[in-house]
């Protein structure tokens, strides 16, 4: 078996040339030159060692790419000089007069649907679709994303009632601490409650899954998924914890401000397209 420092020496001058690259790419480099074998645990080694790779300042952070998690992000502008499309469609960012900063995470895609109205469009918020355990890559990429905003920021997670959902929390919050970010983190959904309180339909927990243990001692032997919750109940949850942290003054002053920059807009290209 080869060694990582030897692999981490393989990949160095790959990346130096080519970056940047996928873990997968990476992998596959080392398995078409006969370093590793074309297997599960092969690249989980390949994983582990680019993370602690970029952590330890042996690779760059940009070296590494992963775009596999699409973003949900509001259409808003900070000025109308921004905006480039129809002027009735303008949307003013309302989160620039405000003292906090939130997102709305959620484990999977198949929930975006539902609540995605709520989210961006009811209070112009990220939405990030986690799809189960996050990457380091994207770790990074968020963690500098919500540092430079420079606000108290606030994430609110929706996820299954499962042993690797519910470990998901504890995963992303040790992570983010770990790159000196550290919002507030919220789990909105779903809890070991609701099954009862909605008389939602149980499922066993899985025998093949690796954090069952944990989780039977904690919760016991219930698991549910996400989208077994009332999409009221849940969007309700998601709508009074970003209401929570708005200053309501300065959410109606953008509003009015975001009125009057349309209205200036409508006046502008009308003149516009007469001349």
């Amino acid at each position: 078996m080869t060694e990582l420092p030897e692999l981490l020496s393989i990949l160095k001058p790959i990346l130096e040339a080519d970056r940047p690259m996928t873990v997968r790419q990476c992998f596959y480099r080392l398995v078409s030159i006969g370093k590793l074998e074309n297997c599960r645990p092969d690249y989980q080694r390949v994983s582990r060692l680019l993370t602690s790779a970029r952590h330890d300042g042996a690779i760059l952070w940009s070296w590494i790419t992963d775009r596999s998690r699409p973003v949900y992000r509001p259409s808003t502008w900070a000025n109308p000089a921004d905006w480039l499309g129809e002027p009735e469609d303008y949307r003013r960012d309302p989160w620039q007069e405000q003292r906090n900063y939130v997102e709305v995470w959620c484990e999977k895609d198949a929930i975006v649907g539902s609540i995605a109205g709520v989210v961006n469009d009811d209070y112009r918020v990220y939405l990030r679709p986690m799809r189960g355990f996050a990457t380091t890559t994207d770790v990074y990429k968020i963690a500098r994303e919500i540092l430079a905003v420079g606000k108290p920021a606030f994430v609110y997670y929706v996820g299954d009632h499962d042993p690797s959902g519910r470990c998901m929390d504890d995963d992303l919050v040790r992570r983010f601490t770990r790159m000196g970010c550290m919002p507030t983190f919220e789990r909105l959904a779903i809890h070991k409650a609701d099954i009862r309180k909605f008389k939602l339909p149980p499922m066993k927990v899985k025998e093949d899954d690796s954090r069952k243990k944990a989780f039977r001692r904690k919760f016991g032997e219930s698991c549910v998924e996400l989208d077994a919750l009332p999409v009221a109940e849940l969007r309700n949850r998601i709508r009074e914890a970003i209401a929570a942290k708005i200053d309501d003054a300065a959410w109606r002053r953008n509003l009015e401000t975001e009125k009057a920059q349309r209205a200036e807009l409508v006046a502008f290209v009308a003149k516009f397209r007469r001349d």
